[in-house]
């Protein structure tokens, strides 16, 4: 007997100090998530942040309106939801009339960077490039922000399950072609049977537990925000905190792939971004893009179209380059060589635009440096026309299709429903 007593004392000691620890953990955790709290409340640049997180959220909201807009009116050629509803959108794309175009890239096909509000998709270079044929056409656009070479290859396969496209352009840039990765919402098209007119959201399940998860999440959510700031305002702190962890580590510590110049001071002594890859990096964006380029080559041997490879444009700087001129003249050597043996058409618009098309960030750990990727509304344009001429768009006028959706039938109907 009294050889367990302190075996058993011992344990009691244990338990009641593992849940002291445990009483005091989520105690320590709140009073640091308080203390982070108030010191957002107190910047100067803490409304900024707070407005910028809004817009965000409105954004989103938006976007689920605008895509059951376009569902309506049988006008889906894009995703204005930036892939988080993918499969509903190829569900639902429209069947289009005369030559059928698909442009598949990420960002710099979907973004201008002097207009980044709902009804810039009308200055974009899909909606330029089908007003500027001289042949009735239909310009599909499934675009996403940071789609690598495997997210490129899924949605081609499942777009041309869709529609019978007559072309098709794969935009590809360096940026994009090194990572490997599939996001959740792109990844689960594998596995995911071709529903076509599926319901708005019939992507995730309509009933039973997932759909009472969704329920319950939403009111906790909605409850949290009405009631608890820093809950609230999430975003926005996490962007003012990223901020501020740049501002020390940044000359340092730089972002993967991004040089180490220091962000300036004001616009107008702003430092351009630059990606500097290893040569492992190199290395795998050039078997990425040799392995999307593979699978095009078989889509196409079994559907017939014609594939063009796009090089997206981005900002030349001879003294502070957006990439290492020689790790991208191998990967555009690379590009060109696989073209030339897939038998598919090169559009190299890599210097088609000056720095002029080309500004800074407003938001985020490289605000205030200059975005050599995206480019203004006039580079879509530009683009556009380079591309109705390798596409063979510029030929004798045929008659013109009824006219597409404008902004102003989307933003109407969505603020209709508000």
């Amino acid at each position: 007997m009294t050889s367990r007593t302190p075996s058993r004392a011992l344990g009691l000691g244990c338990s009641w100090r593992t849940l002291a620890v445990v009483a005091l953990v989520p105690t320590v955790a709140a009073v640091a998530l308080a203390a982070v709290d108030a010191a957002f409340r107190a910047s100067p640049d803490a409304q900024r942040y707070v407005r910028a997180g809004d817009r965000l959220v409105h954004l989103s909201e938006d976007a689920s309106e605008a895509l059951r807009v376009l569902i309506a009116s049988d006008q889906v050629t894009w995703d204005p939801t930036n892939g988080l509803e993918l499969q509903t959108v190829l569900a639902h794309l429209k069947e289009g009339r005369g030559k059928r175009v698909l442009l598949l890239g990420s960002s710099q096909l979907i973004t201008l960077r002097d207009d980044r509000s709902m009804g810039s998709f009308t200055r974009r270079v899909d909606a330029i490039l089908e007003r500027g044929a001289a042949r009735p056409i239909t310009v599909y656009n499934l675009s996403i922000g940071g789609m690598s070479a495997p997210e490129k290859a899924l949605v081609l396969e499942r777009a041309a399950g869709a529609v019978r496209f007559d072309d098709v352009v794969l935009a590809l840039t360096l940026w994009d072609s090194v990572s490997e990765a599939r996001r959740a919402t792109i990844a689960r098209l594998s596995t995911a049977p071709s529903r076509k007119g599926e319901p708005f959201g019939g992507s995730d399940d309509r009933s039973g537990p997932a759909a009472v998860n969704r329920v319950v999440a939403g009111f906790v959510r909605h409850g949290l925000e009405a009631s608890v700031g820093f809950f609230r305002d999430r975003s926005a702190i996490q962007a003012w905190i990223g901020d501020r962890v740049s501002a020390v580590f940044f000359a340092s510590r730089p972002a993967r792939g991004a040089a180490p110049i220091p962000a300036p001071d004001s616009t107008a002594n702003a430092a351009p971004m630059q990606y500097l890859y290893s040569e492992q990096d190199l290395t795998r964006a050039v078997e990425n893009v040799h392995e999307l380029l593979a699978t095009a080559a078989a889509i196409r041997d079994r559907d017939g179209f014609r594939v063009t490879i796009l090089l997206t444009p981005f900002r030349q700087d001879a003294t502070l380059p957006a990439y290492d001129p020689q790790a991208y003249a191998r990967f555009r050597a690379s590009v060109r060589d696989t073209c030339g043996r897939r038998g598919f058409e090169l559009v190299d618009a890599s210097e088609l635009l000056d720095p002029s098309h080309f500004g800074p960030y407003e938001f985020g750990e490289t605000r205030g440096r200059i975005d050599v990727l995206h480019f203004d509304s006039r580079g879509h344009e530009i683009l556009a026309a380079a591309l109705v001429r390798a596409i063979g768009l510029d030929a004798p006028p045929s008659p013109k299709l009824s006219p597409p959706v404008r902004a102003g039938d989307v933003l109407g109907a969505i603020q209709g429903r508000w």
